[in-house]
């Protein structure tokens, strides 16, 4: 479902300023001090990324990292996501997207898992929604009780983006992901795809997994209306 105007973008925008914006502080509670400082943390909630060929996949990812030696990205992301919060435009909005093209290519969980799904199913970044189950970078080693509290802080807005994009698939990022997703929203209106980010996985397996899920992906936009 390609982008033909800008209604969706715009509102997918809005909701990414209403994210910026939200009192995070009042919403975790006591949980906030679990938050990463920034620097070296981003410092503003994920919004996440909406491409303009957007064809029905959302990639759900559990929160952003928080790249202790990654300072100087960081610093501008958190520069081109204010402008975004601060002006709602669609041009400082494509200002973060261009970033988040060629930034994310030096992430390792892109790399790693997302980009080789994304070629078995002749996809590209621009053609699908990135999202963070998670919005805010934690501290390394929380207890999985407190993140779960806070990503249930924090589902009102994936809940609200999720709706807005309407996929035909969700490519969850991890068991953690998906087990999150499936507690949330049982019955969803959209496939979902668990990965299995297993680090013990030698590159052959992680390479079937790839091509399995991204043909599982193709079969899903295809069926797509």
């Amino acid at each position: 479902m390609p982008i033909k105007d800008t209604e969706l973008l715009r509102e997918f925008i809005r909701i990414g300023q209403d994210i910026m914006r939200w009192d995070r502080r009042e919403a975790y509670g006591a949980d906030w001090d679990r938050v990463a400082p920034s620097p070296p943390a981003i410092g503003l909630a994920s919004p996440g990324f909406l491409g303009r060929e957007y064809r029905g996949l959302v990639v759900l990812a559990q929160n952003p990292g928080l790249g202790a030696e990654r300072g100087s990205e960081h610093r501008r992301w958190d520069r081109l996501l204010a402008a975004w919060r601060d002006e709602g435009t669609i041009a400082a909005y494509e200002e973060a997207f261009r970033f988040y093209l060629a930034d994310f290519q030096h992430v390792a969980a892109w790399r790693q898992w997302v980009a080789p799904v994304l070629a078995a199913a002749d996809l590209s970044a621009r053609e699908v929604a990135y999202l963070n189950m998670g919005k805010s970078v934690l501290r390394q080693n929380e207890p999985p009780k407190a993140r779960d509290r806070i990503f249930e802080a924090d589902w009102r807005w994936t809940r609200a983006q999720l709706e807005l994009l309407a996929p035909d698939v969700v490519l969850a990022g991890g068991k953690a992901v998906a087990r999150l997703l499936n507690r949330y929203w049982p019955d969803p209106p959209f496939g979902v795809i668990a990965q299995d980010r297993a680090r013990s996985q030698n590159t052959a397996a992680r390479s079937a997994r790839a091509r399995e899920h991204g043909s599982r992906i193709k079969a899903a936009l295809a069926a797509s209306p």
